[in-house]
């Protein structure tokens, strides 16, 4: 989405649209790969290529931003340790 494509959106001008795209683009999230390997029946390797997919602002996130990351089973019922 372009400035001003966010400036129809929102009924405003272009100026505004630039500014709701910058702090949007700032909002955290991740880009997240994965490596998968089976070591045997019961034992499964993961590899996790964990990217930040958002403009950083340190004025907003500070020196860092902490973010969870847990595997669960395939039902979803436990959460794997």
């Amino acid at each position: 989405v372009s400035a001003a494509e966010l400036r129809l959106l929102i009924c405003m001008n272009e100026s505004h649209g630039a500014t709701i795209l910058k702090v949007a683009k700032q909002y955290p999230a991740l880009k997240l790969g994965y490596h998968l390997r089976a070591l045997s029946a019961d034992l499964l390797e993961i590899s996790l290529d964990i990217t930040k997919g958002f403009d950083w602002n340190t004025g907003v996130h500070g020196s860092s931003e902490a973010f969870w990351m847990w595997v669960e089973d395939r039902e979803g019922v436990e959460i794997i340790q």
